[in-house]
């Protein structure tokens, strides 16, 4: 879960986990439900309410925020921890914000810049997809189009790489702490 683009990298990184890696994986991200939720019980509650509703014990929830600053995510943790679930977290800005310390898991990127970090956490959340599936290319589709993927795998290395060389050559003082 989290806000606005990290919502976004939920979605996708739900779809991953369920479609690909085979792990039933929900995301909040619907206009009605957040809502629904926010009229009733609040904004800075929905995500909260939401684990309530669809979160067991030994579950694990992934929260994103760039800042660590999101009350509603904030929230949603300390949930969370208090019900035996497992909470992996994806900040930035500083290291010791409110969010990472409620996480059993954090990564963390020292930066500033959402755009530097919700990109680091897309790439971080999607590789963590690759890393369970236990393989770097596979087809998407029922259709194994092997020459399509073998694009699709070197556009996102192309990708990387020409993003990777930004960050280095421009943004030296940022630095991918795990």
């Amino acid at each position: 879960a989290g806000n606005g683009a990290s919502a976004s990298i939920a979605n996708h990184a739900s779809l991953d986990l369920t479609k690909q890696a085979k792990i039933k994986s929900v995301n909040f991200n619907e206009s009605a439900f957040i809502t629904a939720l926010s009229n009733d019980y609040g904004y800075e509650n929905w995500v909260e309410k939401a684990v309530e509703f669809y979160g067991e014990k030994g579950d694990t929830l992934i929260l994103i925020s760039s800042s660590g600053q999101s009350i509603n995510v904030i929230n949603a943790a300390k949930y969370a921890r208090r019900n035996d679930i497992n909470v992996i977290t994806f900040t930035g800005f500083d290291s010791s914000n409110p969010l990472s310390t409620l996480g059993n898991i954090n990564f963390w990127l020292n930066s500033r810049a959402y755009n530097i970090i919700e990109g680091i956490h897309q790439i971080w959340l999607l590789s963590i997809c690759d890393l369970i599936i236990g393989k770097k290319e596979y087809s998407v589709s029922a259709a194994d189009d092997t020459g399509m993927i073998k694009k699709v795998w070197f556009f996102f290395v192309s990708g990387f790489f020409l993003m990777m060389s930004y960050v280095i050559f421009n943004f030296m003082r940022y630095i991918i702490i795990i």
